[in-house]
């Protein structure tokens, strides 16, 4: 009997070391497999690393070609706001010249409506004064006519 229980015991004893034996595999190919796996975390944790600094670059430049071009274009739109003003200025300095020219031209039309009812004036004063100057040369010359006639009369009578 005691070496029957000693065989059943060295038999459980055998069938425990395969299942130590089996469990020992086990656990060393999930050692491994651990191993393994974080061998793969490592590469991907790099891999994210790397990944990550790549985007931050990216995003970096991204971040400075946007300030680059949000720069221009405030350059930009304060160049053409002050063409914008400089026309609008040049405009306005262009509608008061306008404005300046045309009271000028009214002024001038006034003057020259002025002179033309001078020179109208002046042209019927003068030619008044020819009609004058003709009336007081045909009453000389009649007076003249006159006095040789009464000077020949005097010059008959003093030599009769």
């Amino acid at each position: 009997a005691y070496a029957s229980t000693l065989k059943a015991q060295e038999e459980r004893a055998e069938r425990l070391k395969a299942k130590a034996a089996a469990a020992a595999e086990a656990l060393s190919a999930l050692e491994r497999e651990k191993s393994a796996a974080d061998t793969r975390v490592r590469e991907l944790e790099a891999n994210v690393t790397s990944q990550s600094a790549s985007v931050d670059q990216q995003l970096k430049e991204q971040r400075e070609r946007s300030e680059k071009m949000r720069t221009q274009m405030e350059e930009e739109l304060r160049r053409v706001r002050d063409e914008r003003e400089g026309s609008v200025r040049r405009c306005e300095e262009l509608e008061e010249e306008a404005r300046a020219a045309k009271q000028q031209l009214a002024r001038a039309g006034e003057q020259s409506a002025a002179l033309e009812a001078k020179v109208r004036s002046a042209e019927g004063e003068a030619k008044e004064a020819r009609a004058q100057a003709e009336r007081w040369q045909e009453a000389g010359a009649r007076e003249r006519e006159e006095f040789e006639r009464e000077r020949a009369r005097l010059v008959g009578e003093a030599e009769a």
